[in-house]
This record gives structure tokens, sequence and C-alpha cells, in this order.
């Protein structure tokens, strides 16, 4: 939801890039790690660009802590357990 005399716009002619994640990492850690490819692949499928617009509305308008967005984030993508 934007904030106070904030419209949330639509754009329609793609000009932002979007926000999708990737993992990058060099193939000689992958070889040697191969669990993490694995599990940051769900990170990586998210719908990111549609997804991003709530955690962006925190830091800008409620002016939250960029580590409490994230913190959340992870949590309610069940990335991470709250404890």
């Amino acid at each position: 939801m934007p904030g106070p005399d904030l419209v949330l716009l639509r754009d329609d002619r793609s000009f932002f890039p979007k926000y999708n994640a990737a993992l990058v990492m060099r193939a000689d850690f992958a070889r040697a790690h191969p669990r993490v490819a694995e599990i940051m692949a769900p990170i990586s499928r998210l719908p990111a660009n549609e997804s991003i617009t709530e955690p962006n509305r925190q830091l800008d308008v409620e002016d939250r802590e960029p580590a409490d967005v994230a913190r959340d984030r992870m949590v309610t993508q069940r990335f991470v357990t709250e404890e």
C-alpha cells in the first residue's frame, strides 16, 4: 500500500529493470559446495518483481531498517525461522 499522498504506478512500458534474483558463484566453489545452489534455488524462483513492492514500501514509507524488513521477508517465505 502506498503511503500518504502516494500512488503506485504501473510500469506499462517496462522502463524499470526486473528485481528477479540470480545466484552467481564460481564454478570451483559450486563443485566444492553443491548444496549451496540447491538451498538457494527456492529464493531464485520467487517472482521477486511482484513481491518487492511491499518491502520497498516498508523501507521508504515506514522508514524501517533494511535488516528488519529482510528478516521479516525471509520468515514469511519460510526460508528461516523466527527463532
